[in-house]
């Protein structure tokens, strides 16, 4: 179990480094090291979900082809392009309070992502999408490549049931290649699957993720703030519960989050890098499954209305989102021409006659999914810290800007509301799966926390100094 975690996030780490780059001393190499794995993670198994559909079969030598290549390419575009994370340095803090809120912090997230990884080797995933679907769409991918039979209701392919027999096909077929590709090079099989490694997986993903939130604000935002905001994110009790589940969600849940982040930092200060990570991340993201097609471009959507100074600026950022979605056509394309069919219908969701049929589920969801979006418990502080500081950072400044991140929650209940309004299979998987379908939004949200509050507290402690 360790060797195969162990490779996937040396490997990833590599790839990683050779597409950020590295500092100029080992402290400060070791300080990318959470955003070189999340990087080089998203870009080996997006890159191999682009070759898939193509026949490839996506086993340990595909892996390591696709990671050599992608350093090679990572190194020469970053030394051609002059690409770079130059993040500036981090002031000390100036009183003994701020001294301690930072120390105190520091302590809790070593602390806390100590116990997640501990935690993760003595876990076995709650969820049981972890075997019934996810991983043994990365074994087919492994040992034939992408078999339609396998996709696809198929009259070979039958078991029986009592007096009768049903066809089978996998579970969810329309759902990309991505987190089932992970789990097949990170769970070892034989005589006996160790499904320990999902967790670790997951495990080392969050704890690198908030790394990789840390480091690209590191010097933009004051430790202070900084530093208790991203340890209130990852204390959330269902985002912890939820990374020993072995499900798909926490990981689109980190991609979506840092693509969102990064197209804030190319309209804030027009660094190429942030582009760049915009498309790593961002592909990663469509290709981990089909909510993250409808979530990428919605949360962009949301951020060019509200930065809509930004003129030109928004020209690349959607030409990156482009980018980043290009990459799962293939999967589509294939999808398509092999009758694979999908759990929505973009026909049925858009149909009054349909809808009107349905007004017990609507109802449903509004209630199921307002709760999850909105309880305490689940996600902590995060949703109304979200919308309070997005509130005051905007009259303060007198830009709406501030206020995407708690449009993008608004926006996202009212996608999963008509989502699930629309879905034949609505009342299933609203009891079964709304939980989950909040993660994304919240954690994303979460990642804007500590710019909210350094816009707000910071404009409040210049005021007072003034005075």
């Amino acid at each position: 179990m360790i060797g195969g975690v162990l490779l996937v996030n040396l490997v990833a780490a590599a790839v990683g480094y050779a597409l950020v780059g590295s500092g100029h001393s080992i402290p400060r190499t070791l300080s990318y090291l959470g955003l070189a794995i999340v990087v080089g993670t998203g870009a080996i198994f997006a890159a191999l979900g682009v070759l898939a559909p193509f026949g490839l079969r996506i086993g340990l030598g595909a892996f390591l082809v696709v990671a050599a290549a992608l350093c090679a390419l990572g190194l020469v575009l970053r030394r051609r392009l002059h690409w770079s994370l130059d993040t500036p340095a981090a002031p000390s803090p100036r009183t003994l309070l701020e001294d301690a809120v930072v120390t105190i912090s520091a302590f809790g997230l070593v602390a806390l992502g100590a116990i997640v990884l501990v935690g993760s080797f003595r876990s076995v995933p709650w969820l049981d999408d972890t075997w019934y679907f996810w991983l043994p769409k990365g074994r087919a991918l492994d040992q034939i490549g992408l078999d339609p039979s396998l996709w696809r209701p198929d009259p070979h392919f039958t078991a029986s049931y009592g007096d009768g027999q049903e066809t089978l096909r996998f579970i969810r077929p329309d759902n990309p290649l991505w987190f089932s590709m992970l789990l097949e090079r990170v769970v070892p099989s034989g005589a006996r699957f160790d499904f320990r490694a999902a967790n670790v997986e997951l495990a080392v993903l969050l704890v690198s993720f908030v790394g990789a939130t840390a480091r690209l604000l590191w010097g933009r935002v004051r430790t202070v703030v900084l530093l208790p905001a991203l340890l209130l994110v990852f204390a959330a009790p269902e985002l912890l519960r939820q990374a020993q589940g072995g499900a798909a969600d926490v990981p689109l849940a980190i991609y979506l989050a840092l693509a969102l982040l990064a197209a804030a930092g190319w309209l804030a200060e027009r660094r190429p890098f942030a582009l760049v990570l915009l498309v790593v991340c961002g592909s990663a993201a469509v290709a981990m499954k089909t909510e993250g097609l409808f979530e990428l471009p919605l949360f962009l959507a949301i951020v060019s209305l509200a930065a809509w100074r930004a003129g030109r600026a928004l020209l690349p950022l959607w030409a990156a989102c482009a980018g980043a979605i290009a990459t799962v056509v293939p999967w589509l394309v294939w999808r398509s021409l092999h009758g694979v069919s999908d759990v929505f219908s973009i026909h049925d969701a858009l149909s009054p006659s349909y809808l009107s049929g349905r007004t017990d589920l609507l109802r449903s969801a509004v209630h199921i999914l307002g709760h999850d979006f909105t309880s305490i418990r689940q996600w902590s502080l995060i949703l109304p810290l979200t919308i309070v500081l997005g509130v005051a950072a905007a009259l303060r400044d007198r830009r709406v800007v501030w206020l995407a991140p708690a449009v993008g929650l608004l926006a996202s209940y009212a996608l999963f509301v008509w989502v699930s309004w629309a879905d034949p299979e609505g009342s299933f998987r609203l009891i079964a799966s709304a939980y989950r379908y909040v993660t994304p939004p919240l954690v994303t949200a979460g990642v804007f926390l500590p710019i909210l509050a350094e816009k707000t507290l910071g404009a409040a402690r210049h005021r007072a100094a003034k005075t």
